[in-house]
């Protein structure tokens, strides 16, 4: 999970295209906060049915898209919500789930 700021959306506007996230100062934030332990521990039980599906003509992507859905039903939760609502936020503030490969967003949910 990465989290653009204002200023550095405001130094350089194509930050705000999510594609370009992992170019974000605080892409990488949620690894030192112990309330992301689960998330990661999560991710690490993920990764094997996304590398077993690997092996399968186009499987993986189907497992991928899976957890794209997945994640983007976990964000338009109340909880997540929730938690938003305590941050201030700039006016072009959204929240994303965007396929880091081919740039398609999950969120919000399709269900």
């Amino acid at each position: 999970m990465g989290i653009l700021t204002a200023a550095e959306a405001d130094a350089d506007g194509r930050l705000l295209d999510p594609r370009e996230m992992a170019a974000w100062g605080r892409y990488w934030y949620t690894d030192e906060l112990p309330a992301w332990t689960p998330v990661a521990e999560l991710g690490q039980e993920m990764r094997p049915a996304y590398e077993a599906a690997a092996g399968t003509t186009g499987e993986h992507r189907e497992v991928a898209e899976a957890y794209f859905q997945a994640c983007a039903r976990a964000v338009a939760s109340p909880e997540v919500g929730k938690a938003v609502d305590l941050f201030v936020r700039d006016l072009r503030f959204r929240l994303t789930v965007t396929h880091p490969d081919d740039g398609r967003e999950f969120y919000p949910p399709s269900e």
